[in-house]
């Protein structure tokens, strides 16, 4: 079972921070960003399942309801009066911080199970340019020629890999990738191998079992178990550790992993896009990145 995926726009890192540990023990996918990244682009945030966003935030938006159909729920601090226009905002739903577990469970769940009764629409490749995917924006040749491999590759569960110079857009071609594929109704789980501690980067990949270090309180996913089903996006895979590269080959050619202290085997049905901004041939001339592990994610290259 997919788990539902929830955005929060809030510019208190600390409140981000508690929601983001009380979401995840709900089993919820977490996605975060500001108001203007929504604003500017918001399609990049099609797959999310709810909005949980600061109530200082959305006064500032100018109404939230004009950029997204999502359900909301609106954050307010309970230290401070609630705003007299708060209840202009019939599709919202309001919130005192600080919250309970379950406070916030009672308000998710109803609102998620309205979500998921409303009539999906199946995209087919020759839709490319009316789906989420129409943010493949441009009328040049290689923009078009990008649009070509999507298509292509989408429906395959091809492992594919994707070059580019930072800000070029590489996540929005593995979105439109899993968008199109059959997986599609499945997570888009992405993780950047850059941005996590090498230490941390097993856990975050193959979960972990409670007691597997210090600070494991509980067993945890990973993202390979979220993403069963759907499309695990591995950006910078450049950077990742050469230690964690021999475990993602085993993953690769042998469909098999196991949860940091477990010696249980769990076989996976997940399909690998991977991007990096860079020379991968370069990096494994400087032995950086192993050759077998870039032949294995090379089977479709954009």
């Amino acid at each position: 079972m997919s788990l539902p995926r929830i955005l929060l726009v809030d510019n208190n890192p600390t409140r981000i921070q508690q929601l983001e540990i009380i979401l995840q023990f709900m089993e919820f996918q977490v996605a975060t960003t500001t108001v203007s990244q929504l604003i500017d682009n918001p399609a990049n945030f099609s797959n999310a399942a709810l909005l949980l966003i600061g109530e200082e935030l959305i006064q500032r938006s100018g109404g939230i309801d004009a950029i997204t159909t999502l359900p909301v729920i609106v954050l307010q601090d309970a230290s401070v009066a609630p705003s007299t226009d708060s209840s202009q905002h019939k599709p919202y739903q309001y919130l005192a911080w600080p919250v309970t577990l379950s406070e916030l469970s009672k308000l998710i769940k109803p609102l998620l199970a309205t979500e998921a009764n409303s009539e999906l629409k199946t995209p087919k490749a020759s839709d490319l340019r009316t789906l989420p995917t129409e943010r493949l924006q441009g009328k040049s040749p290689a923009i078009a020629t990008v649009r070509k491999l999507v298509e292509q590759v989408a429906s395959s569960d091809a492992t594919v890999l994707i070059l580019g110079e930072s800000g070029t857009g590489k996540e929005v071609v593995a979105r439109a990738l899993h968008e199109l594929s059959n997986r599609r109704h499945k997570l888009f789980v992405p993780i950047n191998c850059g941005a996590i501690p090498a230490e941390l980067l097993e856990s975050e990949l193959f979960g972990h079992e409670k007691g597997a270090f210090t600070g494991a309180l509980t067993s945890r996913q990973g993202r390979f178990e979220m993403a069963e089903g759907g499309t695990l996006f591995l950006d910078e895979i450049g950077d990742m550790p050469m230690a964690m590269q021999v475990k993602l080959l085993r993953v690769l050619q042998e469909r098999t992993y196991e949860r940091v202290g477990s010696n249980k085997t769990q076989h996976c049905d997940v399909r690998i896009v991977a991007a990096t901004h860079r020379a991968l041939e370069h990096e494994i001339q400087e032995n950086r990145f192993r050759e077998d592990l870039f032949y294995r994610l090379n089977v479709f290259s954009n």
